[in-house]
Formats: structure tokens, sequence, C-alpha cells
């Protein structure tokens, strides 16, 4: 009987060996000839050292680096514990809302302590870092023109975070202004000046030494001399109405106190071709009524090839002659290696390593909002969206073995291992050593029992 039992569970143990060894060798598809990765370029800041990645910005762009201020620290952070705990994204916090501190971004930073009113806020939600919170505000074109404002200087942010969602919150505010209106501000006998700029309504500040806290910079422009953004989106109020998605804008700001401009051309080229699916924006037709008579910015309605030099000139009449500005910049990559991707693609993938995949926009609202993917069986899969049409995929199985992703735009991608990952080959090593002693000792209770005849 003890014998019988032995022969069937080594029968039984052979079977499932060789069954799961032809499962392995037949079971996944041959897909031919797959997309290899892109090298990332990598950046020489850390993923959370914001304020030092934005004032390296800033300086090269000739503006001063920004301060830490503890008041505008203490209205930042509580504005993201008010977006986080109720799961919106405003500017404006309303009283019957949990974690009210106040109704708008200067009354917070009065609130806190702060004396000037000249406060302004931008915020990001749901970034993998506080680095990629900041490239996503820079390549909003309305946040740009906060975070690289010739009146501002110092600055305090906020982060809050939950399982589900993530906030990160900037308030900006000027040095000088806030220590004059802590100072009571200018006393005033005659010619023009600023009221209302203070906590204290009765604080005025005089016009000539407003402008002494003002930069003294012609014009800024950006990307300039840097790697920046390959596109933009999401943002709130949206300056392309007309998109969901497009290249991150060219842009250029002059100082306030210049004489008017008057803009002939905004171009953009790459590899000295001019790109011709361009929009410029001024604020003759910024539908949201954000631009100033001195700021300008052209986009593409194709983003951005990563990795890539671009190229934007500037032509103007300044006091009737005619003046150009040009400037040059790269654009960013994904953090990890990375795929283009479009419908149908297949990629090839090495177990154990995270990949980043683009989803190529084949219009400017070729957006997708939700995804799904289908993997075999023995895979163990890990994905995360990081960003618009941007997904992060790691898994590891058998060489062979595959993750089907299809958004809800239609697109469907494949992505294929190339060989075993670790834990699977040694399991791939223990089935087919397990074939073998089965084998072997079934074979010897076979021989065994012939011989005792």
């Amino acid at each position: 009987m003890l014998k019988l039992v032995l022969k069937s569970s080594l029968v039984i143990i052979f079977c499932v060996c060789l069954f799961i060894n032809f499962y392995l060798l037949f079971v996944f598809e041959d897909y031919g000839d797959k997309i290899q990765p892109n090298e990332p370029i990598t950046s020489k800041f850390t993923k959370f050292d914001d304020l030092d990645y934005l004032n390296e910005i800033r300086k090269i762009h000739n503006l001063s680096t920004f301060k830490q201020n503890s008041n505008l620290q203490t209205s930042a952070q509580n504005h993201a514990n008010y977006l986080l705990a109720n799961d919106i994204i405003s500017h404006e916090e309303d009283l019957n809302l949990k974690e009210f501190f106040e109704i708008t971004p200067s009354k917070r930073a009065t609130k806190a302590g702060y004396h000037s009113n000249l406060v302004l806020e931008g915020f990001s939600k749901n970034q993998i870092n506080a680095k990629m919170a900041i490239d996503d505000l820079l390549s909003a074109i309305y946040h740009r023109f906060i975070f690289l404002n010739y009146e501002l200087d110092e600055i305090g942010s906020g982060y809050a975070f939950d399982d589900k969602s993530n906030i990160y919150v900037y308030n900006l505010g000027n040095n000088r202004l806030n220590l004059a209106c802590m100072q009571g501000g200018d006393e005033i006998t005659s010619g023009f000046y600023y009221e209302q700029i203070c906590k204290d309504e009765k604080a005025k500040i005089k016009k000539e030494n407003f402008d002494l806290f003002v930069q003294n910079i012609d014009y800024i422009v950006f990307p300039s001399n840097i790697s920046a953004k390959a596109y933009f989106s999401n943002e709130i109020p949206n300056p392309l109405p007309e998109c969901k998605i497009a290249s991150n804008p060219a842009s250029i700001e002059f100082n306030k106190n210049s004489s008017d401009i008057q803009m002939l051309d905004f171009e953009l080229f790459l590899d000295g071709n001019k790109l011709d699916d361009t929009i410029i924006l001024t604020k003759l037709n910024d539908s949201n009524l954000k631009f100033n008579d001195k700021q300008f910015a052209v986009f593409s309605t194709k983003v951005f090839e990563f990795a890539k030099e671009y190229k934007a000139v500037f032509t103007y009449l300044y006091n009737g002659e005619k003046k150009e500005i040009s400037w040059k910049w790269t654009t960013k990559t994904p953090e990890f290696e990375y795929f283009n991707v479009k419908n149908g693609d297949v990629l090839a993938f090495e177990p154990d390593k995270e990949y980043d995949i683009f989803f190529i926009p084949k219009n400017c609202n070729d957006v997708f909002k939700s995804f799904s993917y289908q993997n075999n069986m023995l895979t163990d899969v890990k994905i995360n969206k990081i960003d618009t049409n941007l997904i992060r995929l790691k898994f590891n199985g058998f060489s062979g073995s595959s993750v089907k992703i299809k958004t809800d735009t239609g697109t469907q991608i494949t992505a294929v291992l190339t060989k075993d990952s670790l834990e699977f080959g040694n399991f791939r090593l223990k089935i087919i050593i397990a074939c073998v002693v089965s084998f072997v000792l079934m074979m010897f209770v076979l021989f065994y029992k012939r011989k005792k005849r």
C-alpha cells in the first residue's frame, strides 16, 4: 500500500512538473521585434530639494533667490491641509468646509503673521515628488509668471498627503515690502503711492520706494539654458481651452516699467525647422484675462520630443525699432528608462526594473483618464500613473511574460519580458530539478519492483 501511494505521488509530481514546463514553453505569445527603451537624462538635483531647484532656475534667469519665510510657510501649510481634507482645487477657502483657515492667499498670510498683502500662490496636486511639482508649475504659464516674478523674493511651502492624494502649496511675497509694512509704511505728503498693500489698511507705500523693491531686469525668458518639461497640461484655468495637452510654452516677460512692446512674431524651432502648429498667447487673446501687456507666450499644439534642443525667437518693435530675442533649451526626459508609445507597440522589458511609458498624444486632446491592464499567470505587476499620459511599470515573471495595457482612449500596448526575473528563474530551476528527481525516483521504484519479481 505504501509503495502504491509513493508511486502515485511521484507520478502526480512528475505530471505537474511536465505541465508547468510545457506551459512555460508554449503559453507565451511570440511578439516578434520589440521596441527598446530610451536612456533618461539625469538631473543633479535630488527629488526633495525643491527650493534649491527653484532658486537655481531663478539664478539662471537673473532673478534673486527665494528665502524662506515662516509666516508664508504657515499659510501655505494650512491651505495644503484644507485642499487635502476637502479633496478640492481652489485658491479660495470656504468657511463651511473642514480645515478652513482664511479665504484668500493674502488673508491667510496676514492671519499667519505676514504684514504685506502682496502674496501670490501656486499649488500642484498628486506629484511624485517636490521637484516634479516645481516642473509642473513652471510648465503652467500663469503659475510660471508667479514663480519667475520680478516683485517676489521670499517663499513658504506646505505639503499634505494621505493614502490617496498629495498636494504641494507655495506662497510667495516680497521681503522688503513686508518689512516696510511692518514698520507702518511711508509718510505720505505728496506724489503717487500704493494703498491697501499692507495688512494695516492705514499704511501706504510710496511708488518710488515700491519700485525699488522690484528687480531691475529688462526681460525674463523661459525656458532658457536649462532642461525643461516637454509638455504642459492641467492648469486651472486652462490658458488653451481648446487643448488638454500641448508643449511646454516658451515665454518672455518684460519689466513693467519698460516702454510699450509691440510683438511682431513669436516662433519655435527644432533642428533649424520652424514649427507650424503654434499658438501665440498675449493679453489681447488670453481668455482668462491673466496676461498683462508685457507678457507673451507661444505653445506648440504637439508636445515637444524628449531630450531635444528647441529654440524660440521673439520679434518686436521697441520705441519704433525692430528687435529680436532668441534663446535655446533642452527638454527633459522621464526619470527612468522610458518608451514613447503609440497604439500596437510592443516593448522590451527587463525584469526587476522600473520603466516610464509616455503615450504620445494623437492630437492636443488625446489625454487618457484611466487605463486597465491584463497580465499572464505567474507575473507580479506594479503600475502607477505618474503624470499626464505617463505611467510607470515594473513587473516580474518568466521570459516571454507580458502585460497588456489599454487606455480609455483606445490605445493598447504590450510589455514583454526578455528574460526571467531572478525569483521566477529560481522557480523555473526548482521545477526542472523536481521533474528530474521525481523521474529518477519513479524509474527507481519501477526498476526495484521488476527486479523483485
